[in-house]
């Protein structure tokens, strides 16, 4: 069944920031501004876009691709003792309705169950603190 144009616009149309990809892009554009002087003590890192909003098009794209729900906003992949770890952040607002999915507490247990480390932050600030204490920046 081909769908109308007036439909397909209904299903892209445009979202402003919400308060928690505020926090994303702060975060990001802090770390930026930090490798411009010095590289991040990590073997890598970067946001992943899985709970972004995007239209009905794409995200049923991504999910026919494998994506799934609950992952965390950032991942850090730093050397430890000869071997890799996971660290994980992800962030959440201070608004009383800003809470884990029941995907992303099922991602946090994963975690402690692999010995990888997994943060919820509730600021920049804070999330800059978990670099430092291991010593990415």
């Amino acid at each position: 069944m081909q769908m109308k144009i007036s439909e397909y616009k209904n299903l892209t149309k445009k979202r402003g920031l919400g308060e928690e990809d505020k926090l994303h892009k702060q975060f990001a554009q802090e770390l930026r501004c930090i490798e411009r002087f010095k590289p991040l003590n990590c073997i890598r890192w970067t946001y992943l876009p899985f709970g972004e909003k995007r239209s009905y098009l794409t995200a049923s794209l991504l999910k026919s691709k494998g994506m799934k729900r609950g992952y965390p906003d950032f991942w850090f992949v730093i050397e430890n003792m000869g071997f890799a770890k996971n660290i994980f952040i992800e962030f959440k607002t201070e608004s009383k309705t800003s809470k884990q999915s029941p995907e992303q507490k099922e991602f946090e247990k994963s975690c402690s169950l692999a010995n990888e480390v997994y943060y919820i932050a509730r600021s920049v600030e804070y999330a800059l603190e978990i670099l430092k204490a291991y010593h990415i920046i």
